[in-house]
């Protein structure tokens, strides 16, 4: 995952297609891939791959989901509950 500055092994969570609208007249159609892993140390991201982001624990994040849904894209929102329930069943071990 060089654009977050880390590498890790990943597992295959879960695949979706979803189209959304979006402002300006734009769509998003898209098959996604989801894949989850364990790092433990803080990201180095790559400026010009992501313009931001948040290191937060999942209990924070869901809370913050719940609270404030337009802070996050379409695709995260389709995908919290199933990467949510695969990191709780899988890495947490």
């Amino acid at each position: 995952m060089e654009e977050m500055g880390f590498d890790t092994q990943l597992e295959f969570v879960t695949s979706f297609i979803y189209k959304a609208d979006l402002d300006n007249n734009l769509t998003e159609h898209e098959f996604d891939h989801v894949y989850a892993g364990r790092y433990n140390h803080s990201p180095q991201p790559n400026q010009i791959e992501a313009e931001d982001w948040k290191y937060v624990n999942m209990d924070f994040l869901k809370k913050d989901l719940e609270s404030n849904p337009n802070n996050y894209t379409v695709w995260f929102k389709i995908i919290f509950n199933d990467v949510h329930t695969f990191l709780l069943n899988h890495l947490s071990k």
